[in-house]
């Protein structure tokens, strides 16, 4: 399991996306800096921009958690 974790890994970060059959689709989403503001002191702030990971379900794994088999 943790070679297969850290393929995904390597592959999101190398920014391919990686597909699944039947799960759905792991890619890199880059996130811009943007205005931000702390909820406790209400202090604006500027989040860094940084790399995440976006997946996208399948649309069978949808459909079938929804109980829509096809």
């Amino acid at each position: 399991m943790n070679t297969f974790i850290n393929t995904i890994f390597e592959e999101v970060k190398s920014d391919n996306k990686v597909r699944i059959g039947g799960l759905g689709v792991f890619s890199l989403l880059y996130q811009k800096s943007r205005p931000v503001r702390n909820p406790q002191t209400m202090e604006p702030i500027v989040l860094a921009p940084r790399n995440s990971v976006k997946f996208r379900p399948a649309d069978d794994l949808v459909r079938k958690l929804n109980g829509e088999e096809k």
